[in-house]
């Protein structure tokens, strides 16, 4: 094919850059939160890479509404740390179902789409965030026929209403978005066809965009099929094996993996810490029983010799005790025997000499 081997050479990198698709800059997961009326709504991305095309604009998609795009500082997102973090509110009432996506500034996404998020009440019942006199959402745009796996769909509006055909962007919740290609089929004044570049078996929300700069999202619709269906239209997103999606919520909150390596450390350190504990107060109370031990034989009294506490303190020995008896004492003045003693000794034998 080549004539010489540096012409193949040649060849094949030139060939190579041509046919080689550069994977766009995604970040590896992203963190969703639950959210009140008028409270706060963040959003947590770690690991992977930004995208050049910048800022960040976080992309509420209720729906059948009317979309909110919310731009996002640069300094949102830590090259170093790779980890970005925004917070923010929602001017939607309590009740309002949406999914959230993360897009660089070409509208192009980078990172999962999220699952059907719902705003719950607020216990406070803070309306600051709402608009005072909305208005009810009217669509423009209807999807005609059945959504079918790379089978054309037809999208019609009606020109009197100031809208033209859209250019449409699918959205599968927990899944990867990504725009959908217009058909030349049953193309007219008031319809537009498309081929449905989605697998089978999966809900998507449509994002309706039209020459003027009006939008509005779709409801969830089904995308059927069967296994004959063709794949050719289905699109290669490296977003679908590569980032991971994460949703915190009362029931269950998954954590970053960043965040599971820490608190994993945390908690090893914390057991390593009680252990330590637990053996030292083992040690401190056999100390502690050992002296109280000690101090009681220390202060046990010798079991023979004198009374300590019954000794002279001059160093002289107490005198003897005296036991009298009240049958064998003669002199011992108790009842009878001591008025006998009594009338005797009143007529001594000597007296009489």
């Amino acid at each position: 094919m080549f004539s010489s081997p540096f012409a193949a050479l040649v060849g094949f990198g030139l060939s190579s850059f041509l046919f080689a698709v550069p994977a766009a800059a995604h970040f590896a997961s992203i963190t969703f939160s639950e959210v009140k009326q008028c409270g706060n709504f963040s959003v947590t991305f770690v690991g992977g890479k930004a995208p050049s095309a910048l800022p960040l604009t976080l992309s509420i998609l209720p729906i059948n509404g009317t979309p909110v795009f919310i731009p996002l500082p640069e300094d949102a997102w830590n090259s170093t740390s790779q980890m970005g973090a925004a917070i923010t509110f929602l001017p939607f009432p309590a009740g309002t179902q949406f999914i959230a996506s993360l897009d660089d500034a070409n509208g192009q996404g980078t990172a999962l789409v999220s699952d059907v998020l719902v705003i719950d009440p607020s216990q406070s019942n803070d309306t600051s965030c709402l608009p005072t006199d909305p208005a009810p959402f009217v669509p423009k745009f209807t999807v005609d026929n059945q959504l079918r796996q790379c089978e054309s769909f037809t999208v019609d509006f009606d020109p009197a209403q100031g809208v033209s055909a859209p250019s449409i962007r699918g959205f599968i919740p927990q899944g990867a978005s990504f725009p959908l290609n217009q058909s030349e089929d049953a193309t007219s004044s008031n319809s537009a066809a498309y081929i449905m570049d989605a697998k089978r078996d999966n809900q998507v929300l449509f994002l309706f965009s039209d020459d003027s700069g009006y939008k509005e999202t779709s409801t969830l619709l089904p995308v059927f099929g069967d296994i004959e269906s063709s794949t050719a239209c289905i699109p290669t997103n490296s977003l679908d094996s590569a980032a991971s999606l994460e949703m915190m919520s009362s029931s269950e909150r998954v954590t970053p993996k960043i965040a599971v390596i820490v608190i994993a450390v945390c908690g090893g350190v914390v057991a390593l810490v009680a252990m330590a504990m637990v053996t030292w107060y083992v040690i401190y109370r056999r100390k502690v029983r050992a002296q109280k031990f000690t101090k009681l034989d220390e202060a046990r009294p010798p079991t023979a010799g004198p009374d300590v506490e019954k000794q002279d303190p001059r160093g002289f020995s107490p005198p003897p005790r005296i036991v009298t008896s009240v049958n064998t004492s003669p002199i011992s003045p108790v009842e009878s025997q001591y008025r006998d003693l009594t009338d005797y000794l009143r007529n001594p034998p000597y007296t009489t000499l």
